[in-house]
């Protein structure tokens, strides 16, 4: 009687392999897209309270925080901020003005990678009533796909935030 060899022959191996392959594939890209979705959550969920310390700063100071004067010849031209979350000014005079509420000063998930492009910035502007707030999302879903941009990033307008 002939032997009877035992164990997997070369097609079965690779079959399996190939397997193995295709589902790992799918693994990691889900896996991917769910940290990329936490991030833009976490971005959200970071501005939303930024705009929250904003307005309650605003409702008890009556002027939003970090706005300097500027002067021409002793006339008053205008009023503004512009502070982005990877410059000290964020930390030293933003933070230091919404301690009351806000603990800590958000920055983006992804700031410590590219801070260029994944970087909230705070504007306001004292001869308009209204401030900006401004951050990068890496894949804008539903109702954010038709949110308002400029270069790229996503903004909130607020406006007469005293009304």
């Amino acid at each position: 009687m002939p032997k009877k060899q035992s164990g997997f022959t070369m097609v079965e191996l690779l079959v399996v392999i190939t397997i193995i392959g295709f589902l790992s594939t799918l693994v990691l890209n889900s896996l991917g897209q769910a940290r990329l979705k936490a991030r833009d959550s976490r971005r959200l969920a970071d501005i939303n309270s930024l705009y929250t310390a904003i307005y309650l700063y605003y409702e008890n100071n009556y002027r939003y925080p970090c706005v300097q004067d500027y002067y021409t010849e002793g006339t008053f031209d205008y009023a503004e901020a512009n502070i982005r979350s990877d410059e000290a000014e964020w930390h030293s005079c933003l933070g230091q003005e919404l301690e009351p509420y806000l603990k800590e000063m958000p920055l983006d998930p992804k700031s410590n990678t590219d801070p260029f492009v994944y970087a909230y910035r705070y504007r306001s502007f004292g001869e308009a009533p209204g401030l900006y707030v401004e951050y990068m999302l890496e894949k804008p879903t539903g109702s954010l796909l038709n949110s308002p941009t400029r270069g790229g990033y996503h903004y909130f307008y607020y406006d007469q935030l005293h009304d």
